[in-house]
Formats: structure tokens, sequence, C-alpha cells
């Protein structure tokens, strides 16, 4: 039984002084392969397929064989000898690429076959089909097999294999494709660097608990990217590989190189041809975002070291006293019983006075998070009872070494067994963990946290004997003159993999710092074939559990460290444990662009940096940059000083600035949520995602828009007092001034003291505010106003959409669409959500001259409502006479103007 390895545990205290975690043992590292000279090249020593037995599908595209082209190099693994490969024009837009053994049996399926029940994929269409397609896919077999595909209408060929072997063994695949000189690459994460990747640049995909390392893998896989091209037209497309497994990409200055360590090779070409159009179709395979409730727009305020109750509720008076805005407090892992899951400190955290608090957040309209882990505590001896541990291993929902006992490592509460959410029994166990735990505590959603897995131990049940990964090979396995380790045909070897792939935590180790790869999930699922997918499916199942029974028919809020391609569907994600420095308040707008093209919109960084102390000046930036992002946080380590906004004058009365803009911007905020919940569009975007003409903004990380309407020019440097900005060719208006900044030149400088960040409005635009309160709550039920920001035409539109914030299929909603054209403001109302609050006051930037006549609803309003700034060139009107309180003034909206 478990209980006689558990008792048998000896180990040290999991935190130093400074709250950071040890490693708890030495683990060999091997040099990964892909900085080896002397390793085995691929391209020089394996023969490559050739294409046999091709066949036309119509309707759907063609099928072959393919065969190897000579004798099995066996560089990495075996080479599988026969191939099966599938093209699919699933749509006018997307091609699906599918090579997978041709053999495939029981004992092997789950080495290759990702199911379509874990990782959403594309289908054939109605519209489909060769005839229809943008693409046009070319093959040969001239030396060996090679593909590519092109554009139809000019030719441009977008993914090209030509020049390159395919190589495909049973722990090891690599293809390569051509890249243009100069090229514009985005996506492959999760990397913490810079946007736009640059040549010579290589990306592990392999999920890890490792702080924010600039150019190391981090928490999630997602392994898709982007290209523009800024040629006559400008044009750009996109490409996923459904696959699940380790994976390694090198970007060259030419050429693409993408390897795995299993798995099959499943590509998805997106022809764009516009950037948010490849994100839209990236999105369509791998599900649109799920919409988070509007009081997730909010402001929330963590930290690892609230020791009390009593700390939570300082720190809740300390907002409020302070006049900033709070609407979610968040516990990290002080709140448990001894680092425990589904506990809570008796004497800290006293069932009575903790539910109280909870309770009384909530009469005030404020929510509670708390962290839950991935590891579940495993006692140290018979005597001992945690009821979460009996409850699972009763019901057998533990992930298994290969012998069949629990696989135990070591986490905060000590040796730690892992939910295997592939078990039949999980979610239901799951289910009532979480259950209970609500019964005692009403929070409002869960942040799942180390869940990569993450194990402060190496080695097979570390968490009892601290065992190290051995540097020998498993028997049947001999070793090649590179000191990889190649399998004999039909056996694979799933801790030390012949491929070193370069792995953060220790290169060329898999298993460092995670369960062994070689743990067994249930259905005999190795994790070296599912570990990338684990925090994945653990946001899955939370998302079940918390939708259905915790909160029914609420839509659950999770945020969750460790993604997966489709995520966003069942959580948000924050970037991990950032350090507080200016490098990391620039990598805030890299990562939250990054994580907007991976289908996550609903994503933020750790405000004023999580690790090491953040002066004043840097907290002030950073508090008002991250007011832009949907998910607005800050939390901080164990060790450093408070960080709370309050701490600081300056920072608190920044933190009152940016928030009162983004508690305005609500309506616009939770309407880009939702358009990227029901279309796959973004919140936050790339200036050359919207502006994909202009050549000079590829790759620019120190701006970026917020939805269509608004741009955000930080101040990203110590010291400064102004902000060098870079405006796209379009009509641009101050947002404090309401302005035209008659953005003529490209780049103009803007004064930036403390306190301010720069903020422009693009021509075109109109926005829909509502008055802000202190919660969200209260600022639903604030007065409305319209924005309105002519372009040069004179034109403007804008959309609104509105339900009752919380409901997962919402009874009554509202979707407005405002349109500017002909003097006249106009509106599209749509739905069966007519309970509106009163609009208070309509705004018109670039107005040329002031109205000889204005009517409202084809009533003539008075002089008295409405004035215009000769100056600005802005029209204020105001409906003193509150003409539309009661009545649904979304629905034929007019405002016209006679000039």
């Amino acid at each position: 039984m478990l209980w006689l390895f558990v008792f048998v545990l000896a180990w040290i205290p999991f935190v130093r002084g400074d709250g950071q975690q040890p490693i708890m043992n030495s683990v060999p590292h091997r040099v990964p392969t892909i900085y080896n000279g002397s390793s085995v090249d691929p391209q020089q020593s394996c023969p490559g397929y050739m294409a046999t037995s091709v066949k036309e599908i119509p309707g759907i595209g063609f099928s072959a064989t393919l065969e190897l082209n000579g004798p099995a190099c066996n560089a990495y693994g075996t080479d599988i000898d026969k191939l099966s490969l599938t093209v699919e024009y699933q749509n006018v837009r997307r091609i699906a690429i599918s090579i997978t053994p041709k053999r495939l049996t029981r004992e092997n399926e789950s080495y290759y076959d990702l199911p379509e029940d874990a990782v959403l994929k594309g289908y054939m269409e109605p519209e489909g089909g060769k005839e229809n397609s943008e693409f046009v896919v070319d093959w040969s077999n001239d030396p060996s097999f090679w593909f590519n595909v092109r554009r139809k209408d000019n030719g441009d060929v977008l993914f090209s294999t030509q020049g390159f072997k395919l190589v495909f063994e049973n722990q090891f695949f690599e293809f390569k494709t051509h890249l243009p000189s100069g090229h514009h690459v985005f996506g492959l994460g999760e990397n913490l660097g810079d946007f736009r990747i640059k040549p010579d640049t290589v990306r592990t995909l392999y999920n890890a608990d490792v702080p924010d390392l600039v150019g190391g893998n981090l928490y999630g896989t997602h392994p898709m990217y982007l290209e523009q091209r800024f040629g006559t037209p400008a044009q750009s497309h996109g490409v996923y590989l459904r696959n699940a497994h380790a994976q390694e990409v090198l970007v060259g200055a030419t050429y693409l190189t993408w390897r795995g360590l299993g798995g099959s090779i499943e590509l998805y070409v997106f022809a764009g041809p516009q950037p948010r159009d490849v994100i839209q179709q990236y999105e369509e395979v791998i599900g649109y975002p799920g919409l988070q409730p509007y009081w997730s727009l909010g402001f929330h305020q963590c930290r690892w070291g609230y020791s009390s109750v009593d700390d939570l509720k300082t720190v809740a008076r300390k907002y409020r006293e302070s006049d900033i805005p709070l609407e979610t407090l968040w516990s990290d892992i002080d709140y448990m019983d001894r680092r425990r899951d589904f506990t809570y400190d008796k004497e800290k955290y006293p069932l009575a006075d903790f539910r109280s608090f909870v309770d009384d957040l909530h009469a005030k309209g404020q929510h509670y998070v708390p962290i839950v882990d991935a590891a579940i505590y495993a006692p140290q001896s018979e005597d001992e009872d945690y009821p979460p541990f009996r409850r699972g291993i009763h019901s057998d929902v533990f992930v298994k070494n290969p012998d069949g006992s629990p696989f135990v490592g070591k986490v905060w509460p000590g040796p730690a067994v892992f939910p295997d959410f592939l078990a039949f029994n999980t979610p239901g166990w799951w289910l009532g963990e979480l259950h209970r735990f609500h019964s005692d505590i009403r929070y409002d959603g869960i942040w799942l946290d180390m869940n990569e897995v993450s194990s402060f131990c190496t080695g097979r049940d570390c968490g009892i004997s601290d065992a190290v990964v051995e540097d020998s090979a498993p028997n049947g396995v001999f070793s090649n003159g590179t000191i990889a380790r190649v399998p004999h045909p039909n056996a694979r070897n799933l801790d030390h993999p012949p491929y070193v792939i370069n792995n953060t935590v220790a290169p060329g180790e898999l298993g460092s710092r995670t369960m062994p790869p070689s743990s067994i999930h249930a259905g005999g699922i190795a994790e070296y074939d599912w570990h990338n997918l684990y925090g994945f499916q653990e946001a899955k199942t939370t998302f079940v559990a918390l939708s259905q029974e915790i909160h029914p028919g609420k839509r659950p809020f999770i945020i969750s460290r460790s993604t997966f391609a489709g995520s966003g569907k069942f959580t948000g994600h924050w970037g991990g444990d950032n350090w507080s420095s200016w490098d990391y308040l620039r990598y805030s707008i890299t990562q939250g662009l990054s994580f907007s093209m991976f289908g996550m919109p609903f994503f933020g960084t750790d405000t004023c940096g999580f690790k090491g102390d953040a002066d004043k000046e840097l907290c002030n930036r950073w508090a008002q940059l991250n007011a832009f992002f949907s998910f607005y946080r800050t939390p901080n380590d164990i060790g450093p000083a408070s960080q709370e906004f309050y701490e600081w004058p300056s920072v608190a009365e920044a933190a009152q600035k940016a928030m009162e803009i983004r508690y305005w911007l609500f309506p616009y905020l939770y309407t880009l949520l939702y358009t990227s919940h029901e279309h796959g569009d973004t919140f936050l975007r790339a200036l050359s995602w919207d502006f994909p003409d202009e050549e000079r903004l590829s790759g620019m990380e120190t701006q970026f828009m917020v939805g269509p309407a608004l741009m955000v020019a930080p101040v990203l440097t110590p010291g400064a007092t102004s902000v060098d900005v870079t405006f796209p060719y379009a009509e641009w208006y101050d947002w404090y001034t309401q302005m035209n900044v008659n953005a003529t030149d490209e780049v103009q400088t803007f004064d930036a003291p403390l306190g301010h960040i720069p903020l422009f409005i693009r021509g075109g635009s109109v926005l829909a505010l509502q008055e802000p309160g202190y919660t969200v709550a209260e600022s639903r039920n604030g007065a409305w106003e319209l924005l309105v920001a002519l372009d040069e035409e004179g034109d403007a539109s804008g959309d609104l959409y509105i339900d009752d914030g919380e409901s997962m299929n919402p009874f009554s909603y509202s979707y407005t669409a405002f349109y500017v054209c002909h003097g006249g403001v106009h509106s599209d109302f749509r739905g069966s959500l007519t309970n509106i609050n009163e609009l208070k006051a309509i705004t018109i930037l670039g107005m040329p001259s002031k109205p000889k006549e204005l009517r409202f609803n084809e009533e003539v309003l008075p002089d008295s409502m409405y004035k215009y700034n000769d100056t600005s060139s802005v029209l204020n009107v105001k409906f003193t006479d509150h003409r539309t309180q009661g009545k649904n003034w979304l629905d034929n909206l007019e405002l016209e103007w006679t000039l």
C-alpha cells in the first residue's frame, strides 16, 4: 500500500527565508541535441519517404502512403517504415495535412493519436473541397517526398518542405519549411522574449514549473505561429501543429525546423489573409474562448503572505479607505492547513471568521478566489487521515507508477500524489472536493496553480526517497555516439528519450521537477504522451464542476498557470512568476499579445512583479499599464515588501486614474470579450494586426491596441517623463484632451509624467461608456454615455453587448451596432434586454463646426443641451431633462445634425 512508501519519508523544509523553492536534489544534465555539435543531423543521415498509392478523394483532397526511401536511419528512435498521408481542403481558407503511422494498434494508438474529446480538431465543412479552396497543394518525390502549400490567386508559397526530408520515428519527427529572408514570425509559446521571433531562435514547447526566464519554455504549450508578409498585397497566414508532445522549433533565417518527441504530424494552414483572420481561423479549430463573468473585469488583489483572515480584512479596508476600487481578493496557500488543498488553517483562518469575511465581501458586491494546487498531500503514516487523499485512493484517481502504485512527488504540503484527470472517477472526486470546500467557504472562482505538473524533486517516488534521475538506460536500450538513447524496435525510452530537448528546468531531462514521463494515466496512457495536457484537462474538469454543480448555470471563473491550445474555452491565464523589473514591465505587452494570438483573451501579468521588491516608480507605471489588460491583478511573493497600491500615495493616485478610465470602459471591454467568445476576435492587438499594410509596425512591443478603438503607449523606462508614440495612418484623438493629435508625423513625443499613461482613440470609433462605481456591480448601475471619434470622412462605428454578466446562456441580452454617417449617430438594436439605464451624454470628437441644428430622435434639441468647442472641435450633448430615463434608448437611436 501507499502508506508503506510514505511512512518512511524523510524530508527537509521546502521554503528558504526568501520564499523560493529549492531544488531538492541534483540532476545530471545532457547537452540539448540542438546545441550539440556532434549530434546526428537527420537531414543528412535519414532517407526521407516516397509517396505511393496516391488517391484523389472527391470533394475532400487526396491521400497517399509514404514509404521509407532507403535504409532506416534510426537517428532518435525507430523509423516508421510506412506512413499515411491525408490532405483535406476543409474549408475555403483552411487546409489540414495529416501524417500518421500506417499501422496503428491498440498498443501504440495512444502514442500517435490525440483524441478529439481531449483537444478539438478541424473537419471538412460544406464549403470545403479543392475547387473552393484558396490553397493549392503541390507534391513531388524528387529526390524524396516533399510538398508545398501555396495561394491559388497569386502563387505565394506559404509552407514548403521542398529540399528537406521528412523524418518520422517512434520517438521523434522532423519537418522543415522555407521562410522568406527577413521574415515576420510570431507565436510558438509559451515563451518570454521578443514578440517578433528573431532568426536563430529556439522555442522549446514543454510545460514547466519555472519562473519567467527569458527564452526558456514556460508553463504552457501553444504550437502555432503567424507569419506576416508585407508585399503587394500584404497578407498573413498561420500554421498550427495539433500535437501535445514535447517539441522544439528552430526559427532560422530562411527556414523553420519543427521537431517533436512523439505523436503524429497534424498540420493546419490558415490563409488569413489578415492577421486577425488567421487568429479567428485558428480558433475555429481549437475552440473559441469562453466568456468570462462581467465582474472579472474588476481589480484583483493577491499575495503570498496574507497569513490570517485579519490580513485579508485589513487589505479590503485599506483599499476602500484609499478609494481604490477592489473587486476581488485572492488567497495563496496561506489559508490552507499545512498547505493542503481543500482545507483551511483553523487557527489563522478559523471557519466562522473566514466564512463571515467572504460573506461580507459578497454583501458589498465583491468576490473571493482561493488557490488550488494540483498536488494532493499523501499522509506519512497510517495514523494520519487526510480525507481528500483517502477518498481519492478509494476512487482510484491518482497517476500511477508503471507497477500500478500511485506516484509520490513532493510539493508544498510534502509528499504528494497527483489527480489523473483521464481516470473515470476523477471528475466526480474532484467535484466532490470542490463542493465540500465551497460548502465551507463560498468562493467565486478557482486559481489553478502548479499544474504543469510541478514536483520539487525528481525521480520515481522522490517524495519518499529524494530519488535522483539516473543517467543510465533501461533494459533494451543502447547508446549511440551522441550519448543519446536509441530504443530497439517496438520499445520507447520514456524517461530518457533519444532526442534531448532544451528544457529550461534541466537541459535534456523531461522528468526534472515533474512526474517521470513513464508515469501512467488511465487507459495506459504514459505521462510522456500527456504531460503538456495536464493543466488543460484539469481546467476543463474544473470548468464542468463549477458550471454544473458549484455555481450551476453561471460562467466559471478560472485562472490556470498551465495551458494548451484551446485552454481559453475553459480558463484565463496569467503570465506566471515575473520579476519586479522594467524589463518584465515591457514583457507584459509581449506576453499579452502572444496570448491574444493563442486564443486566450482573458490574460494579465502580475502587476508590479511577483519576485523582488518593486519601487514606487515601477509600480506606478505598471499599475497604469495593466489597467488595459483584460485580467488586472497585483500579486506578491512571500518575501518582498508589500506592494498593494495604497502603500505609496503616488501609486494610489496613478491607480485611481487608470482605474477610473478602465471602469468607464467596462462596457467596451466586456463587448471585446464577447466578440472574442462569439467570433474569435482579439482583445489586445499588435498594431500591425489592425494596420497590416504598415511594415514599420511589425513586432512593435512598446504600444498596443485594446480592441479596434484604443491605442496605449505606456512609459517603459525608468526616469522617463515623456514617450515617443508611433501613429499608424488614421485619425487619432488624445483621450484626455479629446483633441485630434494631427498625426501627420509617424512619431510624436507626448508628455507622460508619473501617474499619466498616454491613451489615444482611433478615429472612426464609437465607444459606449458607463459611469463607474466602486465595484463592478455599482458600475453596471451607472448612467450611459457615448463617445464618438469621427474619421477623416466623418464616419464612425462601434458595438455594445449587454447581458446579465454571469449566465452561461443568458435569457435576456442585447447587441447594438452604432454607426455614424450622413451627419448622424444611429443604432441597430437586437435582443430582448430592454431595462437600460438612461443615456446621459453624447460626445463627438472631430466635429468640423458647430451644428446649426441638432435633433435627437427627430426632436430638435435646445441650445442649452449642447456645447461646441471651436479649439478642440468637440461637441458635447447632455440630456439634462432625463429624456431617456426608463426607455430603451439603444433601439433606433438617432442624433442628427445640420452644419
